[in-house]
């Protein structure tokens, strides 16, 4: 009875809360950046409200859309997962940048993403380790 209280207890406290995989991870990705205007998709697929960078301190959506829009390639470029969340990576669109992209943070489960505001190196997110 004492073991199955203990499980329970774990379960309740989100101890075995589902993790994705790399494919669903991608795919919220894609989605999240698409949604908040970071690539080349028109407004109606935008969400609302959008969900700020750690930087951003405008609450201008039309400001804030205006400096996201076609910032990003829309498919990712890679994925890697760590113990607490993915990474999952996109190129610029604008301009060749052979060395950095943008990663896009999620939890394990596919929960809460955002977008780093620091750009991540691409090197990472294309080795196979």
């Amino acid at each position: 009875m004492r073991y199955l209280l203990f499980i329970l207890a774990l379960t309740n406290f989100g101890c075995f809360a589902n993790t994705i995989d790399m494919e669903d991870a991608i795919e919220i990705a894609e989605k999240f950046i698409k949604e908040n205007g970071y690539t080349n998709a028109t407004k109606a697929s935008f969400a609302n409200p959008l969900v700020l960078e750690s930087i951003e301190r405008t609450s201008d959506r039309d400001a804030l859309l205006k400096q996201r829009f076609n910032s990003l390639k829309s498919k990712a470029l890679g994925a890697k997962k760590n113990h607490e969340s993915w990474l999952v990576a996109f190129d610029y669109a604008e301009f060749e940048a052979k060395k950095l992209c943008r990663v896009v943070v999620l939890n394990l489960d596919g929960s809460e993403p955002y977008i780093e505001h620091q750009s991540g190196y691409r090197s990472y997110f294309l080795s196979k380790e």
